[in-house]
């Protein structure tokens, strides 16, 4: 065991893509609102590509490809939001999953005493249901999410309000 001055002082962990494998459900949500506006659906890969940033970066892409327009008039980037929400909201963790490793590095963090938390783009609405259900929440001290957009990432607002 590394000696106490050789620990970080605190970890903050990104959720989607660092500790847990959320596009699979991102996904799914992403083709059942496509498939409730007509659109085709898109493969796991093509759907990997749109994520970043927030949902209203993802809807709009995926939206776009799967509707076939550059860019989608405001009421159907609406609808689509809500769509998108209600299908996310409704299957938040049925295939998602925590990565290899994730479990065993925040036990030992935690073991060691060094406070951690998760920092994410994600509505907290969204957040911590998928960190319970992973069974990650028990590992966090606290979760910071951007529940206002000027917050979102790259703002260093999240960061911040995690430090202090």
């Amino acid at each position: 065991m590394p000696a106490a001055t050789d620990l970080p002082r605190a970890a903050a962990f990104d959720l989607d893509g660092t500790l847990i494998d959320t596009a699979p459900d991102l996904g799914a949500a992403a083709n059942a609102m496509l498939d409730e506006m007509g659109g085709r659906q898109l493969d796991a890969r093509q759907l990997r590509a749109l994520i970043g940033g927030g949902i209203t970066p993802l809807v709009r892409r995926a939206l776009a490809a799967g509707l076939d327009v550059s860019e989608p008039d405001p009421a159907a980037l609406a609808l689509a939001l809500a769509l998108f929400t209600r299908f996310y909201g409704e299957s938040l963790y049925e295939r998602s999953n925590v990565y290899p490793g994730v479990i065993e590095t925040l036990g030992a963090l935690g073991r060691s005493g060094v406070p951690m938390c998760c920092v994410t783009n994600k509505l907290s609405r969204f957040a911590l249901p998928v960190l319970e259900a992973a069974g990650l929440g028990d590992f966090l001290d606290f979760t910071v999410c951007a529940d206002d957009p000027a917050d979102r990432k790259p703002s260093p607002n999240l960061l911040f309000q995690a430090c202090a």
